[in-house]
């Protein structure tokens, strides 16, 4: 018996899943290597507060943009990309339209 409500044998997802780790190999190889320099950087210890806020949204804002530009603007596709709906994804461009200085 097919559990999954949303897949049944005539149906053909419209892009294919992309979900796997190994999929994902590269993404992320300079993170850690601009991490050791933000440290190294700040050896002194005097290290400002909110590390973790300011990388997620920087990180946020760079992946958003970069999967539009993969698309050529395409909200469905960049959202499938990303993995959340439509509307979550309009929302946090607005939210960083709004947070972006003029």
């Amino acid at each position: 018996m097919n559990n999954n409500k949303h897949n049944t044998k005539n149906e053909t997802p419209l892009f294919e899943k992309i979900d796997t780790k190994e999929e994902h190999t590269g993404v992320l190889d300079g993170l850690g290597e601009a991490l050791a320099r933000y440290f190294k950087a700040h050896a002194d210890g005097n290290i400002p507060t909110g590390l973790y806020n300011c990388v997620i949204q920087e990180a946020e804002r760079h992946l958003l943009y970069q999967t539009l530009v993969f698309t050529g603007n395409n909200q469905m596709r960049t959202a499938y990309i990303l993995g959340i709906s439509r509307n979550t994804l309009r929302k946090k461009l607005l939210k960083l339209k709004q947070e972006t200085p003029p």
